[in-house]
């Protein structure tokens, strides 16, 4: 059976991608974006790949994850690789000091071509495991919105704070006669003619 090698140079928004065949050479380059239509896009083309009966393998510096996930709902068998292992592996292809992420992808590709039987493969979860992980997911997701509506808040009201301060700072020089009116009535402990030790605690307190 025919088979392609994958390598996943991932990030929080975009993953590079480059797939090999088994003789080594390129077959694919592209750039994916965490989108419902980038991940649509590449999705079709691996769907597409398995039904001509290619088995499809990716190699991938990360366990767990959305394109983890995503890469073997379509049915592609992945491989988990230790960063450091890939680290050491990029000697053999680097011809300069340069890194990047296509270069990368490409490393990861062509290491899980040379040295899988050195790998092993994730399982997919079980349903109950997949619904249990959805959930939490969903959870991350509410957590993480309900946080940056609290900093917003928080950001606004002492924006909101501040102006008021400012306002009164400026109306207090331009009108001080306002705030002479305003003088503090005395405290309780003076209108009150009483000598107890609650009230001489209070006293040493004002």
């Amino acid at each position: 059976m025919k088979r392609y090698y994958i390598g996943v140079d991932w990030g929080d928004r975009l993953h590079q991608v480059y797939v090999a065949d088994e003789e080594g050479k390129k077959v694919k380059e592209v750039k994916v974006p965490e989108t419902v239509g980038g991940l649509t896009e590449i999705g079709r083309w691996l769907d597409e790949n398995r039904a001509k009966g290619i088995e499809l393998w990716a190699a991938i510096e990360k366990p767990a994850g959305r394109i983890v996930d995503f890469l073997l709902d379509h049915g592609v068998e992945v491989y988990p690789v230790n960063p450091k292992a890939v680290d050491r592996v990029r000697d053999r292809y680097r011809m300069s000091d340069s890194k990047s992420d296509a270069f990368d992808a490409y490393v990861s590709a062509d290491f899980l071509r040379t040295d899988h039987a050195h790998l092993r493969a994730l399982r997919p979860s079980s349903e109950k495991a997949q619904e249990l992980k959805l959930l939490s997911r969903d959870q991350r997701r509410v957590v993480n919105h309900k946080t940056r509506l609290l900093n917003q808040l928080t950001i606004t009201l002492k924006d909101i704070t501040r102006g008021r301060w400012k306002r009164l700072k400026m109306l207090r020089r331009k009108l001080p006669w306002i705030f002479s009116l305003a003088t503090p009535p005395r405290p309780i402990w003076q209108c009150l003619n009483v000598k107890n030790s609650t009230a001489l605690r209070l006293k040493s307190i004002t």
